[in-house]
């Protein structure tokens, strides 16, 4: 009895532990989705020429699992997005189905999105701020 007692108490514990963390975990799908981004900052390291970005720059993530944006990101400006959030990463493939972006979050908030991203030859950081 008391061994039954002390594996209901352990199990309780693990449980209580659980739906603790999983309270902590921000939802990234609620937080990127059918919201406007801004840029904000752009950075790469590594070979070639980065591209620019104007400062008016906006990235849309729509909730049908399409985005589209106002600039070329990677040379595209539209496709099809998708997220695992355990590891927090999400792609952009563009409307032909490549991938253009691979990235893992740095931050995603209800204020920002950065994430980093690699190529062949730099890796690049973009930083954006919610405006709607």
């Amino acid at each position: 009895m008391k061994q039954l007692k002390i594996v209901l108490a352990a199990a309780l514990m693990l449980t209580g532990l659980t739906s603790l963390n999983a309270e902590e975990r921000p939802d990234y799908f609620k937080l990127l989705v059918n919201k406007t981004w801004e840029i904000l900052d752009y950075k790469m390291t590594g070979k070639g020429e980065p591209s620019v970005l104007h400062t008016k720059a906006h990235l849309i993530i729509h909730n049908d699992g399409s985005w589209e944006s106002t600039e070329e990101l990677e040379g595209a400006t539209d496709g099809s997005w998708g997220i695992d959030q355990p590891n927090k990463t999400f792609h952009l493939k563009n409307s032909r189905g490549k991938m253009v972006i691979d990235a893992k979050f740095s931050r995603l908030d209800n204020e920002l999105l950065i994430f980093d991203y690699r190529t062949k030859s730099a890796n690049y950081t973009m930083t954006w701020k919610r405006v709607n």
